[in-house]
C-alpha cells in the first residue's frame, strides 16, 4: 500500500491513494456485516468469508481471486507423522482427522468465527464426514465424536505453538507462509495441505463510486505486477502452486450452519464452566478498558447457553458482577449490562479476585 502510495497512480490526473487496515478476516467479516465498519475492499485470507459476507445479505464483487499464493495446514512433528505413515500410508488431511477420532494424535485448531485457518478445518472435517452434507445429522454425529479428542479451541497461533514446543500437542494450524518463515518448526514439524487455497482473494464492498472502483483496479493491479509478487515471494507467499482442493466451495448458508455447529459441539460430551476476572483498576482507564469490553462482548458471541458462566472485577477491592449461572438469554443480558457498566479506577486487588472465582468455582 506505501509503495502503491508513493508510486504517482492518478484517476483523471488527480493523487490517489489507499489505506489498509490490518484485523483477522472473522472480525472484519464481524464489522462488515454488522454495519460497524464497511470498507471499500475486503481481502480476507480465503473465499468462505466473502460466502458468508453474500449470505448475510452484503453486496460483494469478487475482483480478484487471489493476489498472493498461500495454503493452509496441519503441522505435526515428524516423528507423529512417520508413526502416522505406517498406518495410513499417506498422511494427508484425511488421515489427520481419522487419527484425531481415533485418540491417536493431539490436535488443536483455532477459533472458525475469527481464524481463517479454525474455519477452514472445521469445514473439511465436516466434509470429510459427509462430502454430500456437512451438515447433516450424521456429520454432526462424528463431529461430537471428533470433539472428544480435541485438546483446546486455541484463540491465536501463539498459543497452539507454544502448546506444542512444550509437548502436549503432537499437531496444530498454520498457514504456509508462517511455518515457511519459521526455521525452528521446519526443523521439527512437517506442514499437511488441507481445505480450500488461502490466496487473499478480494471483494469490492456495496456499490463503489467510479472514481473509488477505479482506485481499487489500479490497486488490484498493482499487487499482481512482478515486483509486487517478487516481494511476496520473498515473504514466503505463493509456494505450493501445485496444491488445490479437492472438495467444493461451500455456500455462505453452509459455512454459518457449521459455526453454529461447532458452538453447541465444541466442548465435545464435556461441559463448561467458567469465571471472567476483569482488571478495572486505574491503570485500565481509556483504552485498555475499552479493548476489555470489546474481548469481553466478543466472547458473548461463542459461549452455548449450556455453559455456566460468572463474572468477577477488582480494583481496590472484589466484586462479583454476576454469579455463576446457565449462560441463557436472562444470563447473557447481565452479562452484558455489566461489561457496559465497567468503570476504572482504583488499585489492583488480582490475588483476591482469582482466589474469590476460583472458590465460585469450586461451589458450582
Amino acid at each position: 500500500a506505501n509503495k502503491f502510495n508513493s508510486s504517482g497512480a492518478t484517476v483523471d490526473g488527480t493523487p490517489i491513494s489507499v489505506g489498509v487496515r490490518s484485523i483477522s478476516s472473522g472480525l472484519a467479516t464481524d464489522f462488515i456485516s454488522s454495519g460497524k465498519y464497511v470498507p471499500d475492499v475486503f481481502a480476507p485470507s480465503n473465499e468462505l468469508w466473502g460466502n458468508i459476507l453474500e449470505e448475510k445479505g452484503v453486496k460483494t464483487n469478487l475482483v480478484e481471486k487471489g493476489i498472493a499464493g498461500n495454503v493452509a495446514g496441519v503441522v505435526i512433528s515428524k516423528d507423529k507423522k512417520n508413526e502416522l505413515s505406517k498406518k495410513y500410508n499417506e498422511v494427508n488431511s484425511q488421515a489427520i482427522i481419522n487419527a484425531v477420532l481415533n485418540n491417536e494424535i493431539s490436535v488443536a485448531y483455532t477459533d472458525p468465527y475469527s481464524s481463517s485457518t479454525g474455519l477452514n478445518f472445521l469445514l473439511t472435517t465436516l466434509y470429510s464426514f459427509d462430502n454430500s452434507n456437512p451438515v447433516s445429522d450424521n456429520a454432526v454425529s462424528q463431529f461430537k465424536k471428533f470433539q472428544q479428542n480435541i485438546p483446546f479451541t486455541a484463540y491465536n497461533t501463539l498459543q497452539m505453538k507454544e502448546s506444542a514446543q512444550s509437548g502436549s500437542l503432537d499437531g496444530f494450524l498454520l498457514e504456509y507462509q508462517t511455518y515457511v518463515n519459521s526455521p525452528d518448526l521446519k526443523a521439527s514439524y512437517d506442514f499437511i495441505p488441507f481445505g480450500v487455497r488461502h490466496d487473499g482473494p478480494i471483494y469490492e464492498i456495496g456499490d463503489l463510486t467510479p472514481i473509488k472502483k477505479q482506485i481499487s483496479d489500479q490497486f488490484v493491479q498493482f499487487c499482481k505486477t512482478d515486483d509486487s509478487q517478487n516481494l511476496a515471494t520473498q515473504k514466503g507467499f505463493n509456494n505450493l502452486k501445485d496444491y488445490t482442493y479437492d472438495g467444493k466451495l461451500l455456500d455462505g448458508k453452509t459455512i454459518l450452519k457449521a459455526q453454529e455447529i461447532w458452538k453447541s459441539e465444541k466442548t465435545g460430551s464435556s461441559g463448561i464452566t467458567a469465571v471472567f476476572v476483569a482488571d478495572v483498576s486505574g491503570s485500565m482507564e481509556g483504552s485498555p478498558l475499552l479493548k476489555l469490553k470489546a474481548s469481553l462482548n466478543q466472547a458473548t458471541n461463542f459461549i452455548g447457553s449450556d455453559a455456566d458462566v460468572g463474572f468477577v472485577t477488582f480494583s481496590d477491592e472484589v466484586n462479583v458482577a454476576v454469579p455463576i449461572a446457565k449462560f441463557d438469554s436472562t444470563q447473557k443480558s447481565y452479562f452484558s449490562n455489566a461489561v457496559k457498566n465497567l468503570r476504572a479506577s482504583g488499585g489492583t486487588a488480582m490475588f483476591d479476585a482469582i482466589i474469590v472465582a476460583e472458590k465460585m468455582l469450586m461451589e458450582a
